[in-house]
């Protein structure tokens, strides 16, 4: 027998309140940390870990609902009829829309460096990623600008995902393909540089299309052979700079 409506209801009620808790457990020792107080606090830890729980727990329920919904058959979407054609680019034959998504990445990629490096959001962002404790003291909320880093990257992810559907086949679990590309990107490039991430992706992607025309069967070999040894020489990322240690 499969648990009731109410009986979802209140796990989900218990849930919420564990995750309030948590962030204000997490809350109250970054404010003694910052405040000079030298204690243990065990609270952070627990509400990360319960926090990637419960993100975990919603991506399964969201993919079961579109199981139960649109099924599990690959799904197919045209590109619109002006980008249907073709164009005769140094000798080879490229989509227009292929050239539309190279346009579009670029000014997307344009505008969210701009946004990032040059102003005042972007210099929150990345004092709260760097130092929350301190971001804190300073009377901004950092569990709103983590949410609305969120936010942002769910709106980017499904522009992306709206932008590249005519390009690949639409099925259910096809995101944990691209987070291990994400993933392969963000340590390449460094983690929190934004430079390096649009480096780190522009390297894969001509490794990635080079291999495709010579060597089709090594692509994925150079790729994780990549990766391995960026962690290994380079932990920081290819393009990241090193950061004072005292």
């Amino acid at each position: 027998m499969y648990p009731s409506a109410h009986a979802w209801a209140a796990r989900l009620g218990r849930a919420r309140a564990q995750y309030h808790s948590c962030n204000l457990c997490e809350h109250r020792c970054r404010v003694n940390r910052a405040a000079g107080e030298v204690g243990r606090c065990k609270a952070g830890p627990t509400a990360r870990v319960f926090r990637h729980r419960v993100s975990v727990g919603y991506i399964l329920v969201i993919e079961e609902f579109i199981r139960m919904v649109w099924g599990v058959n690959f799904r197919s979407i045209n590109p619109p009829s002006p980008l249907a054609g073709t164009t005769e680019l140094f000798g080879s034959t490229v989509t227009d829309y292929r050239l539309f998504i190279i346009g579009f990445g670029l000014l997307l990629s344009l505008a969210l460096f701009f946004v990032v490096e040059r102003t005042r959001i972007g210099i929150v962002v990345r004092a709260a990623s760097a130092n929350s404790a301190m971001v804190s003291c300073l009377g901004i909320d950092v569990g709103k600008v983590r949410t609305g880093v969120f936010v942002a990257g769910a709106m980017l992810a499904a522009i992306s995902g709206v932008v590249a559907a005519p390009l690949l086949p639409l099925k259910l679990g096809m995101s944990f393909t691209i987070i291990i590309d994400c993933f392969i990107v963000v340590v390449i490039g460094g983690l929190g540089n934004i430079r390096g991430a649009i480096l780190g992706a522009m390297l894969i992607g001509m490794m990635r299309a080079v291999g495709q025309q010579f060597a089709a069967d090594w692509i994925f070999l150079l790729t994780y052979g990549l990766l391995i040894a960026t962690l290994i020489f380079r932990p920081e990322g290819l393009f990241n700079v090193r950061g004072r240690t005292a």
